[in-house]
């Protein structure tokens, strides 16, 4: 099984854990381990963890396997992750994104990892109803879709990426970058969350669940977010005018330090939220991170 990683070092109220236990990260659609490296693994190495990142199948270069990617199923991304999983001493924390999001919940209940963090995640639900809104948009492009068999039509311009997974405000050169980087994604796993078949999220009582959402997020909603925090009894906190990439936008490091704090508490932690409450509205630092101090050089296990 592949994985991007860095060398190893070393409840709502946060969770605490030997900070050598390993962090998984898990990509949604369209991206691959490239988007965690660019700031998130370096940030948590600094923080004293030790980070991986998946390239799941037909991913990052990976070798899709038997099928094409075209083909790929969700039952197959779901034994990429369970696999890389199984392949460490003690369960890793789990990080998603997106589709990453619903990765991680199908296998809470099998691998009952210690945390797991959802960033703007999705479901078979949610993923239908933002298909539909971008179909009302841009209903030529969907046509493309259709009769091609294929989801590259969805983020196929640099401006179609913008309004997908990047806020109105992001710089236009790195929208550029990143989207340059942008890849195929399986037409089988789309349609069968359309349809609603294919495995659904789990949960565990042993996992203390994070979910982050983003206040301009055009992929997913804010009441989506705050339903599967509350599936999991816990509450959302949302970045405000933050895009649904919210590992790549220029304010990256709000959201990883709230991770890597959440995870490690300080001894004066907020209360735990209750199932319900309204969601939380987390304001940005005045400080920005240094680009210098965020490099990474990538290395391949």
């Amino acid at each position: 099984m592949e994985t991007e990683n860095t060398k190893v070092v070393g409840g709502s109220s946060g969770c605490r854990f030997d900070a050598a236990r390993p962090v998984l990260f898990i990509h949604g659609m369209w991206h691959a381990a490239w988007c965690w490296n660019e700031h998130f693994v370096s940030h948590f190495e600094q923080r004293g963890f030790a980070p991986h990142a998946i390239n799941l199948r037909g991913h990052g270069g990976r070798d899709p396997g038997p099928r094409s990617l075209r083909w790929t199923s969700l039952a197959d991304y779901v034994d990429d992750v369970a696999e890389v999983i199984s392949s460490f001493r003690e369960t890793p924390v789990l990080v998603g994104h997106s589709l990453g999001c619903l990765l991680v919940e199908i296998c809470l209940s099998e691998f009952r990892p210690p945390a797991a963090v959802l960033l703007a995640p999705t479901r078979h639900e949610i993923f239908r109803r933002s298909t539909m809104e971008f179909f009302q948009r841009h209903p030529l492009r969907c046509i493309e879709l259709i009769l091609r068999g294929s989801m590259r039509p969805v983020v196929a311009t640099p401006e179609l990426g913008h309004e997908m997974l990047f806020a109105p405000s992001h710089p236009a050169e790195q929208v550029i970058r990143y989207c340059s980087r942008l890849q195929e994604e399986s037409f089988r796993v789309a349609t069968e969350l359309l349809l609603g078949i294919g495995p659904g999220p789990t949960s565990s009582p042993a996992t203390r669940v994070l979910v982050l959402g983003a206040g301009a997020d055009r992929a997913v909603s804010r009441r989506s977010v705050e339903s599967v925090a509350k599936a999991h009894g816990c509450e959302a906190e949302f970045f405000e005018d933050m895009g649904h990439d919210m590992m790549l936008d220029p304010r990256w490091q709000a959201v990883a330090d709230r991770i890597c704090d959440w995870l490690i508490p300080a001894q004066n932690t907020e209360p735990e939220a209750t199932p319900g409450s309204p969601a939380k509205i987390l304001p940005f630092p005045s400080n920005q991170p240094d680009p210098e101090t965020t490099a990474f050089a990538q290395t391949k296990s």
